[in-house]
């Protein structure tokens, strides 16, 4: 790691997911790339010293690649820092520990802590053990619970995005998708699209838009029945092939069931449907499994978001009985309020200066934000004239 050629030749790389900014080099000894999704690429790094005999700490760079192309993608990025840093410093959830804007303006490195894998990579690997898969899921809950009392969602819950050590410790990873729950009517709907389908709860999938932190247990229960089966718990194809495999699974919801999803659909997909017995059912799913997994998995995978365990109630439940700490699964203790409204979608250059305000500390950056902010005021003091 570390290998100066390499980077020579990444700096001079004419496609943006190898190149490494001169700045970012100069402070870091970039090695490898070891992950790469759609928003962005991972490096494996180590912070550059100049003292002889004194190693930099290992980390991983994420370049989060034209984090502010459009609208959606700079307040994606503003997301991942700012949910990121406000939420430092719990053991469970990913660290940030630098922001390198590119020369350019128009990517974003993100410093944060190496892990070995993701879950995604060690299901596929290894056949993980009973109490393995226990520590993860109460690793995951704990992260859950932090973030749910602060008035946030990850709405992003995945394999993937849950970074692992070859000791079992857990970081919750990706907040781009993570919002503030509205506090009101006023502050708008949420969108069913977050969050990836084979983790996505019924009312996101039928079309809620007032679902809560219950979505994030959802996701929970199916990573959790995915670690034992090593393969997705309900792997749909779309929608309609989604839904058809949850009724297979836990049979038609009732009508109050129905209208607790809050969901556009839920109506139209779900009341017609026969009263069945479920044909897969999670007992069928998990034979010889212990009863206590088969129950939490069960109240994890409720139809109606409400009978869903909290992420508080997950904790307590037997099933991590030998994990449980009350006195170490800290709450947030506030409810979080973003600079900049987490409802509404505002310019890219809005959030790309926010950015550079708040967390970089830029001089230029602050007097911008300052006559963005005059603009905004102006133009809603019109609209109400």
């Amino acid at each position: 790691m570390g290998n100066t050629g390499a980077n020579s030749k990444r700096r001079i790389a004419k496609v943006p997911q190898e190149y490494i900014d001169r700045d970012v080099a100069h402070r870091y000894d970039v090695g490898r790339r070891i992950g790469r999704g759609c928003y962005g690429v991972v490096f494996e790094a180590r912070e550059a010293s100049d003292v002889p005999g004194h190693v930099g700490r290992e980390c991983a760079i994420k370049k989060m690649l034209f984090a502010y192309k459009h609208a959606t993608d700079a307040q994606r990025s503003y997301r991942e820092v700012s949910y990121l840093l406000q939420f430092a410093g719990h053991s469970n959830i990913m660290t940030i520990y630098d922001l390198i804007p590119s020369k350019d303006d128009k990517h974003l490195y993100m410093v944060c802590e190496l892990m070995d894998t993701d879950l995604q990579k060690t299901i596929k690997s290894i056949k993980l053990e009973e109490y393995q898969q226990k520590f993860i899921t109460y690793q995951i809950l704990r992260a859950l619970k932090y973030i749910h009392t602060a008035g946030v969602i990850h709405r992003d819950m995945k394999p993937s995005n849950i970074l692992i050590t070859k000791q079992c410790q857990v970081k919750l990873a990706d907040f781009g998708w993570s919002r503030c729950l509205p506090a009101s009517l006023a502050e708008g709907a949420l969108t069913e699209y977050a969050s990836s389908r084979w983790y996505r709860s019924p009312e996101m999938l039928l079309g809620g838009s007032r679902y809560t932190g219950a979505c994030d247990l959802w996701a929970l229960g199916c990573i959790a029945g995915e670690m034992q089966l090593r393969e997705p718990l309900i792997a749909g194809t779309c929608t309609q092939d989604m839904m058809e495999r949850m009724i297979d699974m836990f049979g038609k919801p009732t009508s109050f069931d129905i209208a607790c999803m809050e969901a556009q659909y839920a109506q139209m997909m779900l009341e017609s449907l026969p009263l069945e017995a479920p044909r897969r059912s999670i007992e069928k799913r998990f034979i010889g499994d212990s009863q206590e997994f088969i129950d939490f998995l069960q109240l994890v995978l409720q139809m109606n978001p409400e009978k869903r365990l909290t992420a508080q109630e997950g904790l307590e439940h037997p099933h991590l009985a030998n994990f449980h700490n009350p006195d170490d699964e800290p709450a947030f203790g506030r409810r979080i309020s973003l600079p900049v409204p987490d409802h509404q979608l505002l310019t890219s250059t809005r959030y790309r200066v926010q950015i550079y305000a708040d967390y970089l500390a830029l001089s230029h950056a602050k007097a911008e934000l300052e006559t963005l902010r005059k603009k905004e005021l102006r133009d809603e003091a019109s609209i109400m004239v």
